[in-house]
């Protein structure tokens, strides 16, 4: 099938990316890095999570570096950058590189696996919705729809393609779209297991009243919402709610945050 440059995410190139000017790498050069090409510049790899991890050192603004590949693809969302760790030794990046990859990617296996706390919920959920996706070529959901010439492609493109509402993609195979979702569905069924875990749901419910500020708007039960994602409540998860509430408007009152 032949595939448009400006509709097409594709994230097994076959050719060497050379910057534009010299020892200075753009982002859009870095994330077009081929597999073979990361694995020359390597100063070191390793597998994590059954991705291929290549430390590099890319020039200029970006410096020692990780990128993160899988059979192929380049799963550039997951790259990590001395840029953003200034002050930090080869060997300190090194170490916090290991340690995010550890927390971001997961093997299929652990996406089924029984859930360790809802921080791993979240982060097995974002892992399928945003980094799985990667390791084939795509057509995103979202582009320049302003651009008629970029609509009538990507009509054209998607007509023949398999849509996945998880992943906000669409692919060359029905396989795909389909092993999501069942990878979904077991993510989801390892929520439904911890109905009972009360530790679980009072740290979701206290972790997500600071990301709504509900200190300021109140907005405790969109809060809520967002942990429970459809997941009726019962008696425990209604005592984890008020007892994570009851905990947040202290914490707030002693640290005078309204």
């Amino acid at each position: 099938m032949k595939k448009v440059n400006n509709v097409w995410t594709i994230t097994a190139p076959n050719e060497k990316v050379i910057p534009t000017n010299a020892n200075n790498w753009n982002i859009n050069e870095i994330e077009s890095i081929p597999e073979f090409q990361a694995a020359e510049m390597a100063e070191e790899t390793m597998i994590v999570k059954d991705h291929n991890v290549y430390f590099v050192t890319l020039e200029k603004y970006f410096g020692f570096s990780v990128l993160v590949y899988y059979n192929g693809h380049h799963i550039y969302y997951v790259n990590d950058y001395e840029l953003h760790h200034k002050g930090k030794t080869k060997e300190e990046l090194k170490q916090i590189y290991i340690k995010k990859l550890n927390t971001k990617l997961y093997t299929e296996s652990e996406l089924k696996a029984p859930l360790k706390s809802y921080a791993d919920y979240e982060n097995r959920d974002y892992f399928l919705r945003n980094y799985y996706g990667m390791r084939y070529n795509y057509v995103s959901f979202f582009g320049n729809f302003n651009s008629e010439e970029y609509k009538n492609c990507y009509l054209e493109t998607t007509a023949n393609l398999y849509k996945c509402g998880i992943s906000f993609a669409w692919y060359e195979l029905p396989e795909i779209p389909q092993k999501i979702a069942e990878l979904h569905n077991a993510i989801e069924t390892a929520k439904n297991n911890v109905a009972d875990n009360f530790d679980y749901w009072y740290k979701g419910f206290y972790h997500e009243f600071f990301n709504y500020e509900c200190s300021i708007g109140g907005r405790y039960d969109e809060a809520a919402a967002a942990v429970l994602r459809g997941i009726k409540p019962n008696e425990t998860i209604e005592k984890a709610y008020k007892a994570a509430k009851r905990d947040f408007i202290n914490y707030c009152n002693e640290h005078d945050i309204y």
